[in-house]
């Protein structure tokens, strides 16, 4: 079952690399998430395939994440992330994680509505990655502080967001 599983992922992660590099150009993604208190989340970015030798994979680049607070709420804040990116394969133990990244968010300021916008970039996320006989994909967590509080999300009631940023 190990082989056959690999070799599918191989076989779907070759036909991805073959594409044309032209095929993810300047195809921005979006994830729009909002916790209890109704703060919005989104998170931007653009897949971009790759090779090196016998390897190859996915890549999330140019990955921002915007916070809008609620209207109302005080902009003089500290708003920070953390992402955590997670192998989602049966041959990897399930919550082993392959990177995280942390940012502080810097302030844009208030909207159009009155409500106040922060934003980060952060580095390069794996999406997927092959190698000669075996490849895995990747699931994302989202964890925002503001003030020093995690928000929540209202559907697990867990203090980060999980995610599929798909390509």
């Amino acid at each position: 079952m190990f082989a056959k599983t690999s070799k599918n992922r191989l076989a779907i992660l070759v036909g991805l690399l073959c594409a044309p590099a032209a095929a993810f150009a300047d195809q921005w993604k979006h994830i729009n998430l909002q916790s209890t208190n109704q703060t919005v989340i989104t998170v931007d970015y653009i897949p971009s395939a790759y090779s090196s030798g016998d390897a190859g994979g996915i890549l999330a680049t140019e990955v921002w994440v915007n916070v809008t607070l609620p209207k109302g709420s005080d902009c003089n804040v500290i708003v920070e992330t953390i992402l955590t990116n997670f192998y989602k394969s049966s041959d990897v133990p399930d919550g082993t994680v392959e990177s995280t990244k942390a940012g502080k968010l810097s302030s844009e300021g208030l909207t159009e509505n009155g409500s106040c916008r922060f934003t980060t970039k952060l580095g390069s996320v794996s999406l997927s990655e092959g190698h000669i006989g075996y490849g895995y994909n990747f699931r994302q967590d989202l964890a925002v502080s503001v003030r020093g509080t995690w928000l929540q999300d209202p559907i697990t009631g867990r203090y980060s967001f999980g995610m599929d940023m798909g390509w």
